[in-house]
């Protein structure tokens, strides 16, 4: 599953950077994400919760790693999760932009699932995923200012 998008964030380029590699605020960022600590360094681990459909209210052991930093422009983001109702494995590529006080988030997220979670269908795991990654942007915004 490819999700591609935009978000205006209303702060600066430099401050959207250094709070996307705040655990709490990048919990915030990652849907159904409910504790991420630093492990080192740029890795992260967690807790995700994610209702899709029937899968309601699946936990899922989430680990993220930031890679390919180049402060304050752009990332990789790497996710794994696992659980009873399935895995998901991702890679997102993001790119941050100056637009005067504010910063453009430019991402293109490249996501597997598999399991029970999978079984719900491609299209309502693309609808899910959008809405889902914009509330969660949302709440990052609200963070940052």
């Amino acid at each position: 599953m490819i999700i591609q998008s935009e978000y205006l964030f209303d702060a600066d380029r430099p401050t959207v950077y250094a709070g996307l590699q705040d655990p709490g605020i990048l919990a915030k960022a990652l849907p159904g994400t409910q504790t991420l600590e630093i492990v080192e360094g740029t890795r992260y681990a967690g807790e995700m919760v994610v209702s899709v459909g029937p899968v309601t209210a699946a936990r899922f052991e989430v680990s993220v790693e930031l890679t390919d930093l180049v402060e304050p422009e752009s990332f990789t983001m790497l996710v794994g999760g696992k659980g009873k109702a399935g895995f998901v494995d991702g890679r997102a590529e993001v790119r941050l932009e100056d637009r005067g006080s504010q910063c453009l988030m430019i991402y293109k997220a490249d996501l597997g699932v598999g399991g029970r979670v999978a079984s719900v269908g491609q299209r309502l795991l693309d609808s899910v995923g959008k809405a889902m990654s914009h509330r969660g942007l949302k709440a990052v915004d609200r963070m940052l200012q």
